[in-house]
C-alpha cells in the first residue's frame, strides 16, 4: 500500500536535519499504526540508518546492531562490544570522522531497556556527550506507550527533557479512505467502523474478501484471522496482568458507560476502578466524554472506547470468543449482522464530529450533548457567530425525501442544549440522500464532506 498522509510528521522529522547541532527525537505510536513505515521513509530521504531491536539478550542485540552498522561503517562488527557504551562511542566516532549525522534510528527501543535497565542511562550519557559533540541526529521509537512514557516522559526517567522533538503517531483520519477506492459511501463508513485508521489493517484488508463484511469475517471473526486476537494482544503489550483492564473494556463495549454501571457489571466498588480507567485513558484505549459545554470535572461523564477497531473487538469478538472458535462462516456473518449496525451508527457519529471541525471554522471541538434521558444531540459545536446542532443518522440505504423530512421535523422540535445569543444552524448528517434541497436544515452527506475536506 502506498505511503498515506504522514506529510506533517515527515516534514517535522526532516526539519531535524536543519539544525546545525545534533537532535534527539522520540517517536511512539501503537502497534501497526505506520510508525515503522514513517521512519523508513525518513531514512530513505536522508540516507540515514535504521535498526529495530527485539527481545534477544543484550550481547546478541549489540552483535546484530554492529553487523547492520557495517552497511555504513565498513568492518564495524570486526571487534566485540562488551557494553552499550563502547558500541555507541564507536558509532559516534565513526560518524563524525565520515561526516555522517544520521538520522540514527533505534526502533522498538523499549526492548533494549527490558533486556538491560541501564540502557536508558547509557543513552542519556551518549546523547549528552559523544553524540552531541558529533552533531548526530538520534531517534528512538516504540510501540508501548506505557514503556515509552517511563523511559522518556516521566520526570524520573534518565532521558527526560533531552528530546528536541516528541511525536505521537495518531491513527489516520476517515478522509484518507479515498485511497482505497471503496465503491460506496456506506462501505467507507462500515470499513472505518471496523478497522479504524490503522494503516496496517487497511493493507491487510486490501488483500482479502470481496466486500467489507467478507474482509471483517476473514481478518477478525475467523479464529484463524490475522486480527482475531489483536484486541487482547494490544492490551497485553502494555500490561501483562491485564485481566481487570480487559473486563472494563468488555463492560464498556457491552454498553456500560458510567463508572457506576461498569462497577455494577463487574460486581466491584466504583472507587476500585479509578486506576483502571486512568490506565486505559493513558493508553488511548478509552476516552472520557462530558456533555458539550460542561466542565471536564462534570459528574455526567461517560467512558467510551476511543478506537473503532477496539470498539468492534470488545463489542463482538471478546464476548463471543468461545462461540467463534466453532462457529461456521454463516453463523459468524449472522453475529456480525446482529451487532454491526449499532457500531456503524457510533462510527458515523464520530466521523461527523471529526469532519465538521475540518469543514467549518469552528472555535470549539465538536461534541455530544445529553441531559439524562430528556435530551440528546449527536453533534454540537460553535463558530464565531453560530451554534451548530446536528443529528447523525446512519443508514445503509440512500435516504429518500420522506425519510429525511421525518428526521428534520423531529430535530426542529427538540429543545436547544442551552440558551444562546448566537443564531442556530441545524444540520442533518446522512451518508447518502436524494433531493436534499430544503429551507429548514443543512443536509450534509459523505460526498459533501469529502468535497469540502479534499
Amino acid at each position: 500500500m502506498k505511503f498515506i498522509n504522514r506529510t506533517a510528521e515527515l516534514k517535522k522529522l526532516l526539519s531535524c536535519g536543519d539544525r546545525s547541532e545534533g537532535s534527539f527525537i522520540v517517536l511512539w505510536g501503537r502497534r501497526r499504526i505506520g510508525k515503522t513505515r514513517l521512519l523508513l521513509e525518513w531514512k530513505e530521504k536522508t540516507g540515514g540508518f535504521y535498526w529495530v531491536a527485539d527481545e534477544s539478550r543484550s550481547e546478541i542485540q549489540r552483535r546484530f546492531l554492529a553487523e547492520q552498522l557495517n552497511s555504513i561503517f565498513p568492518d564495524f562488527s570486526a571487534v566485540e562490544y562488551p557494553t552499550w557504551k563502547s558500541l555507541l562511542e564507536r558509532l559516534s566516532t565513526e560518524a563524525k570522522s565520515r561526516g555522517k549525522r544520521g538520522p540514527f534510528i533505534f526502533d522498538e527501543f523499549p526492548y533494549l531497556v527490558a533486556g538491560d535497565a541501564s540502557v536508558s542511562s547509557v543513552f542519556q550519557n551518549w546523547i549528552d556527550g559523544p553524540a552531541k559533540k558529533a552533531n548526530l541526529i538520534v531517534a528512538i521509537a516504540g510501540s508501548s506507550q506505557r514503556m515509552m512514557h517511563a523511559i522518556v516522559l516521566s520526570k524520573s526517567a534518565p532521558l527526560y527533557g533531552r528530546a528536541q522533538s516528541i511525536l505521537k503517531i495518531e491513527a489516520l483520519g476517515f478522509e484518507h479512505l479515498h485511497f482505497l477506492n471503496h465503491p460506496s459511501a456506506t462501505d467507507c463508513v462500515k470499513f472505518y467502523s471496523a478497522f479504524g485508521g490503522i494503516p496496517r489493517y487497511w493493507e491487510l484488508a486490501q488483500g482479502v474478501g470481496t466486500n467489507v463484511e467478507g474482509k471483517i469475517d476473514e481478518l477478525i471473526l475467523d479464529p484463524m484471522g490475522v486480527l482475531h486476537m489483536e484486541g487482547k494482544q494490544l492490551l497485553l503489550e502494555e500490561y501483562k496482568n491485564s485481566q481487570l483492564l480487559k473486563s472494563v473494556l468488555e463492560a464498556i463495549g457491552s454498553g456500560s458507560h458510567r463508572p457506576s454501571e461498569v462497577a455494577a457489571r463487574l460486581n466491584m466498588k466504583q472507587t476500585s476502578l479509578s486506576l483502571a480507567f486512568t490506565q486505559l485513558m493513558e493508553m488511548d484505549f478509552v476516552t472520557r466524554e462530558v456533555p458539550f459545554g460542561e466542565k471536564e470535572s462534570s459528574k455526567k461523564a461517560l467512558y467510551k472506547i476511543k478506537d473503532p477497531f477496539l470498539r468492534f473487538w470488545y463489542k463482538i469478538v471478546s464476548p463471543n470468543q468461545s462461540f467463534l472458535t466453532y462457529a461456521s462462516k454463516t453463523q459468524r456473518v449472522a453475529l456480525l449482522k446482529k451487532h454491526f449496525p449499532s457500531l456503524c451508527a457510533l462510527g458515523w457519529e464520530a466521523i461527523c464530529r471529526d469532519q465538521i471541525v475540518k469543514m467549518e471554522a469552528v472555535v470549539t471541538e465538536a461534541g455530544r450533548f445529553w441531559r439524562k434521558s430528556e435530551l440528546e444531540w449527536d453533534l454540537v459545536c460553535e463558530t464565531e457567530d453560530a451554534l451548530i446542532l446536528g443529528e447523525c443518522k446512519w443508514s445503509e440505504n440512500i435516504l429518500q425525501r420522506d425519510k429525511w423530512l421525518k428526521h428534520i421535523k423531529a430535530m426542529l422540535v427538540k429543545p436547544t442544549p442551552f440558551a444562546t445569543q448566537k443564531k442556530i444552524r441545524y444540520m442533518l448528517f446522512v451518508p447518502e440522500a436524494k433531493s436534499i434541497d430544503n429551507d429548514l436544515v443543512e443536509i450534509v452527506t459523505l460526498a459533501h464532506m469529502q468535497n469540502v475536506t479534499a
